[in-house]
Parts: C-alpha cells; structure tokens; sequence
C-alpha cells in the first residue's frame, strides 16, 4: 500500500515543487493532509493502529518510514538548485550568486533579494537561500551525487 501511494499519489502532489510551494500555512497543511489520510489509513489496514486509540502523524511517518511533504519539498527544491548551479539543468536567470570572503562561507552563497510581493518571497532562492549558504563548501562545490547524498541524509 505505502508503494502505491509512493508511485500513484506522491508524484502528484510533489508535481512542479520547484514552481510552486504553499507559502501560507493553511495552503501547506491542505495538501500534508492528503499524506495525513493516506498514513492513517494503512495503519488501519495493516490493523496496526484502532480507531479508539489513535497514533500521532509523526509516529505513523516512523513506522511507514515516510517523511513530511514539507521536507521532501525543501529537498527537491536543493536538489533543482544544485542542478541549476553545476549546469546538469538548463534555468537561465535563476540564482543570483555573490561571491564572499572565502572565511565568512563558501564561494556560492545564494543571494536573498528584496522582495515587493508576496508571491516573489516563494520563489524557488527565497526559500533555499538559509539551507544552501549553510552548506559546507566542499558539498555545493563538489559533483551531483556528493550533493545528493548530503541532502538526503543530513538535512
């Protein structure tokens, strides 16, 4: 059951992440609440869990071993970034990059701009700009798969 909502249903909601992200809370809990369904209802399948005694979202995401949407967005959101950065992804104009003095951090530091609007505060190196210039150098430096590792297993 966890594959098919992994293959059918993930992909769906994780569609053009990149482009879109909630920047309301009620917009990002809308669409949590389809994972928050679907992770109550194996658990009752599975006959881990009663109606009478529910579990918490976050031990139900342990025990199917799933992470929030919210998470998995801020990854895919690195991940398209890197690919930008190194070239491996064809995004003119995308990320504004200032090079700083080598000890304050590393040579690519995503600059965060000034923003009019609410809708250009979401956009795509708004919201990964803290991550991104907290990342060691030789991380955002070094190649695809380096990068890949360290997204998914660190943050």
């Amino acid at each position: 059951m966890v594959s098919a909502y992994m293959t059918y249903i993930r992909p769906v909601i994780e569609y053009a992440s990149q482009v879109y992200s909630p920047a309301l809370k009620c917009d990002s809990n809308k669409i949590e609440a389809v994972q928050r369904f679907f992770t109550h209802r194996a658990l009752l399948k599975a006959g881990k869990v009663s109606r009478r005694k529910p579990i918490s979202y976050t031990d139900r995401l342990r025990i199917l071993e799933l992470e929030t949407l919210e998470l998995r967005r801020m990854r895919l959101d690195l991940t398209f970034a890197h690919a930008v950065f190194i070239g491996l992804t064809y995004c003119p104009k995308v990320m504004s990059i200032r090079t700083l003095p080598r000890e304050l951090r590393h040579n690519c530091t995503l600059q965060r701009d000034r923003t009019r609007t609410k809708a250009r505060s979401q956009f795509i190196t708004q919201r990964i700009a803290g991550p991104w210039n907290k990342m060691p150098d030789s991380i955002v430096l070094g190649d695809h798969k380096r990068f890949l590792n360290y997204v998914f297993n660190a943050i």
